[in-house]
């Protein structure tokens, strides 16, 4: 999405918003609020956490030390 024109992106985001309001039970008083593109530090740091999820670094972080004396 990054990739895209500030239009592009608008047009993509009012359309999936658009769609969730007209087939889900979902509230969305301001799509903004929910349906936005999220910066690279953001995607990193979701990244981060889905990775070390998958991991079990969260759950057992004492059977998880990669090395660098922490265990994630």
């Amino acid at each position: 999405m990054r990739l895209l024109t500030p239009r592009q992106q608008a047009d993509i985001l009012a359309s999936a918003c658009a769609y969730t309001r007209e087939r889900t039970p979902f509230l969305l008083p301001e799509c903004d609020a929910h349906f936005q593109v999220i910066d690279g530090t953001t995607e990193g740091l979701y990244g981060w956490i889905a990775i070390n999820y998958l991991l079990g670094s969260f759950d057992r972080p004492d059977l998880h030390n990669h090395g660098k004396g922490h265990s994630s």
